[in-house]
């Protein structure tokens, strides 16, 4: 930084954060358009993100995916901004990856179930009812949402 001829400062970095959901929207996006086995964090010499029950919320639903390969499930969601992935497992059924890519709220949001079977949240192992064979949500901004779908 100069101000006229005079150097005010030698190197100079500036970043800016996300506020709220919209912290987790990079690795939303990535976990619905990439590899979500794979998420990598940007950090520099003291690692610290702010809206910490946004990262909690998303690292939990994350890590409650098994880390195998995953495959959108095209036209899945009510809503364009949400995107389905789905796991398939050889004994443990097929866990559901939903992510608001969005940067609005969406309610309502319907999810066409790609197998049959009782639907249970990844994260917290509790029953998830269904309304008229499907899955409905209402998710935040950078929302990701896992479910484990069984016999």
């Amino acid at each position: 930084m100069t101000e006229g001829s005079d150097q005010l400062l030698g190197y100079f970095v500036t970043d800016v954060e996300h506020a709220g959901p919209y912290t987790m929207l990079a690795e939303a996006r990535a976990v619905a358009h990439g590899d979500p086995r794979f998420i990598g964090y940007l950090s520099s010499a003291s690692f610290n993100r702010g809206f910490p029950e946004y990262v909690r919320a998303f690292n939990q639903a994350f890590l409650a995916l098994p880390a195998l390969k995953s495959e959108v499930v095209p036209s899945a969601a009510s809503n364009s901004a949400v995107v389905v992935r789905s796991i398939k497992t050889p004994a443990n059924g097929t866990y559901l990856a939903v992510v608001n890519t969005g940067v609005r709220q969406v309610d309502d949001v319907a999810i066409t179930l790609p197998v049959s079977g009782s639907v249970r949240d990844a994260v917290t192992d509790a029953v998830v009812p269904l309304v008229n064979g499907k899955l409905v949500l209402s998710m935040y901004p950078a929302q990701l949402r896992s479910f484990r779908v069984g016999p």
